[in-house]
């Protein structure tokens, strides 16, 4: 008899365990515009699952950044991923984290893709996820489609009862942009000095590759926005595109707002193939069709 009872404990003891015996349900996506995908990696990125158990939100006491939070720890690639924060958000949970610099990517198809295993007390989930495509994404208001643009004279928010003007230098917050040359120890914040700058020209034996911004105002007007020859100019149209000092994987990219009609002008990162840059380029290689991919697109108002 005693023997039964204990053994009926032991199954009752393992009940919660066995309801929550897998961490499923699980979607990777880029932190800024929730884009399904792996960011890359030195970026921040934003996990939603079900099958934890966290009371409320749990955020990170400081940096750097801790590989574990109520208990959760994520590998990306079989590399252990820094957390900001982890919640409770009613029915599933999020996680937000920074990609690894030594996540190692296998491929899935004919997409680089990276394993992402998640584990907290014992239970785990894993999935394989796809390497994002897209050469980086604005932050937004809120659930709003406006990008977090600050006007760079005040720092004051672009917004529409605060418009942006032609000419003057804009500053705008992304994620999931090409990783500097040189790397900032994961989970650690980004110096002052010397800054972390994305290299904007990627060359390789038969192409060059411009990485920039490319508007379109409210009366369909186009505008490309980088530096010629791929040089950071403290006077060009984006003297600066890199990590921001102080923070863990938050990219800052500076640049000169066209003169642009009224109203909002919709912004995305544009990384642009050799025949889009062969106007500005020399040493271009020998040219392909035209490639250039672009993330999701903001808007910025203007006046």
């Amino acid at each position: 008899m005693k023997n039964g009872m204990i053994a009926a404990l032991a199954v009752l003891a393992l009940i919660p365990a066995m309801l929550r015996a897998q961490i499923g349900n699980i979607v990777v996506t880029n932190a800024a515009s929730f884009q399904p995908g792996v960011p890359a990696p030195g970026s921040i990125g934003t996990i939603f699952c079900t099958g934890l158990v966290i009371n409320g939100v749990v955020s990170a006491p400081g940096v750097p950044l801790p590989f574990s939070l109520a208990g959760v720890t994520v590998t990306i690639g079989g590399a252990a991923a820094p957390l900001f924060a982890v919640a409770d958000l009613g029915g599933y949970q999020q996680i937000n984290l920074q990609v690894p610099q030594e996540t190692q990517l296998g491929v899935a198809g004919t997409v680089p893709a990276a394993e992402v295993t998640i584990t907290q007390n014992g239970v785990q989930g894993t999935i394989t996820v796809n390497l994002a495509s897209d050469p980086g994404e604005f932050f937004r208001i809120g659930t709003t489609q406006y990008g977090v643009l600050q006007h760079a004279a005040d720092n004051s928010l672009v917004t529409a009862s605060n418009p942006a003007k032609g000419g003057e230098m804009i500053i705008g917050y992304a994620t999931g942009l090409q990783p500097p040359g040189s790397s900032v120890a994961i989970g650690q914040p980004a110096p002052t000095s010397p800054l972390y700058y994305v290299p904007q020209v990627d060359n390789n034996p038969t192409n060059v590759n411009l990485t920039g911004l490319f508007i379109k105002d409210s009366a369909g007007s186009s505008f490309n926005v980088f530096n010629l020859n791929g040089l950071y100019n403290p006077n060009g149209d984006l003297p600066f595109m890199g990590l921001t000092p102080g923070a863990v994987g938050l990219y800052q990219i500076n640049f000169v707002l066209p003169g642009l009609a009224a109203g909002n002008a919709a912004i995305d990162i544009r990384h642009m193939g050799c025949n889009e840059a062969l106007a500005f380029l020399s040493g271009c290689g020998a040219p392909g069709a035209t490639v250039f991919t672009d993330g999701q697109t903001v808007l910025i108002p203007a006046q």
